[in-house]
């Protein structure tokens, strides 16, 4: 079925449910995405590690995608997320990472490395690594851009907790 220009996915599993009752959520998840584009969604991959992940089209303009970090000197390929903001801070806060651990290396790697287990699957343990504090701590204020960097950060770390992987 098609996704019809990115307003209905469907459930996490794939699948469309024309028979079920729509909740007030859903039909308001429906309503903002046809009315604002940024609600709309795309689907970060990576077709050699086939994971994949729907994102709503507003982090393609404030969050860095930092693709194939470390493959080469350790093996292990790491997806780097950062907020696109250096106003506050200077730089563009570290959000997560996705970290693809071949099953070869995993006894010993995982035991130092802050990662959380997501899922283990094509002969790779995939890990997510949040953020080890937050980035406006101690001087965290109520500002815009602490408060968008906690919704990208809280929204990201969903979406790459529940992530398709093939």
């Amino acid at each position: 079925m098609a996704h019809l220009n990115r307003l209905i996915l469907g459930y996490p599993d794939g699948t469309f449910k024309p028979s079920g009752t729509l909740t007030r959520a859903q039909f308001s998840v429906f309503l903002a995405k046809a009315s604002n584009d940024d609600y709309k969604t795309f689907t970060f991959s990576n077709q050699d590690y086939k994971f994949s992940m729907e994102l709503p089209n507003y982090m393609t303009s404030q969050v860095i995608f930092e693709d194939g970090v470390g493959m080469t000197e350790d093996r292990v390929f790491s997806v780097n997320f950062y907020y696109n903001n250096t106003a506050y801070l200077g730089v563009e806060p570290y959000i997560g990472s996705i970290h693809i651990i071949p099953a070869s290396l995993w006894d010993g790697y995982f035991d130092t490395a802050p990662y959380d287990l997501i899922k283990k699957a094509n002969n790779y343990y995939y890990c997510y690594q949040g953020q080890s504090e937050d980035p406006y701590y101690p001087n965290r204020s109520n500002s815009r851009e602490a408060q968008t960097y906690m919704q990208i950060h809280d929204r990201l770390e969903r979406a790459i907790k529940s992530m398709k992987i093939n």
